[in-house]
């Protein structure tokens, strides 16, 4: 079960959300919906571990997802809308992210 409780993020000195909390069962679905700039890939980067919330835990059974480190990387994709090759980094580093 994907768990998110009371998460907060902000870009630079812009709120884009606080105290979101919800859970999903592990093949269930979740709908992110709102206006153009409301924070919902800066949410789904969060429930990735793309990026870390400002506040709040996001969990997996229970276990917060930076101590499953590469655990919950392989039960955990994100697929944005744009390319996700950084030019930067090696195709190895690509393939980890």
């Amino acid at each position: 079960m994907l768990t998110a409780n009371n998460l907060g993020f902000s870009r630079g000195n812009h709120k884009l959300f606080e105290n979101i909390s919800f859970s999903v069962n592990e093949g269930g679905l979740l709908l992110v919906s709102g206006a153009n700039g409301s924070g919902k890939t800066s949410l789904l980067r969060l429930l990735c571990g793309i990026s870390i919330p400002d506040e709040g835990e996001i969990s997996w059974n229970g276990t917060g997802i930076r101590e499953l480190d590469g655990d919950y990387c392989r039960v955990m994709t994100y697929l944005g809308h744009l390319g996700g090759i950084k030019d930067d980094l090696t195709a190895i580093e690509n393939l980890r992210i």
